[in-house]
């Protein structure tokens, strides 16, 4: 094969890889289940990056005092790969029991452990795991995210989530005070 060839192979690739990624990302948001879940706001701005949201979630944590049934007795560590399943009421979704294996049925979501809080050994309390699930950022128009500084626990915040059959989420609206934001 000649160098031009093989550089255009090499972009195809490329380029091919993107466009995977995106109808993987699309699909989800087009055919995956939608879930509510409330947000509590971080810092809307960053100079490297611009105007975004950054933000916790009802599905953040799982485990610890409050909500320990929520684990089973397995073990899990830092960076593992757990899957959540979804009990909603009253139109939101809240953690469920979490796992190593993907649920058979309902509704649940896939995520990463960031970080484990092992209670001291003679507590009755159980772990609290702190999870990622890829939603937490949301890049909005610039100039936008000065309205984040004034929010406020008084204003409700919530985010509309598309999770496929595997368990994957996409973000695909925020909305505060219940309009759809920005």
């Amino acid at each position: 094969m000649n160098k031009d060839i093989k550089i255009g192979l090499a972009v195809a690739f490329q380029v091919m890889v993107i466009f995977v990624l995106i109808m993987v990302k699309l699909m989800t948001l087009s055919s995956g289940r939608e879930i509510l879940i409330h947000l509590l706001p971080v810092d809307p701005r960053d100079p490297l990056r611009g105007d975004y949201v950054t933000y916790q979630h009802d599905l953040t944590t799982v485990g610890g005092y409050y909500n320990g049934r929520l684990v089973n007795e397995e073990q899990f560590r830092q960076g593992e790969v757990v899957y959540v399943s979804l009990v909603e009421s009253d139109g939101f979704s809240y953690p469920g029991e979490m796992s190593h294996a993907k649920p058979a049925d309902g509704i649940f979501i896939k995520g990463r452990i960031v970080s484990v809080d092992t209670p001291p050994t003679d507590s009755y309390e159980k772990p609290t795991y702190r999870l990622d699930y890829g939603i937490e950022q949301y890049f909005i128009p610039e100039g936008k995210g000065q309205m984040f500084t004034t929010w406020t626990q008084d204003r409700q915040a919530f985010a509309k989530v598309a999770v496929d059959t595997d368990g994957t989420p996409a973000l695909k609206q925020l909305y505060v005070d219940g309009k759809p934001w920005p």
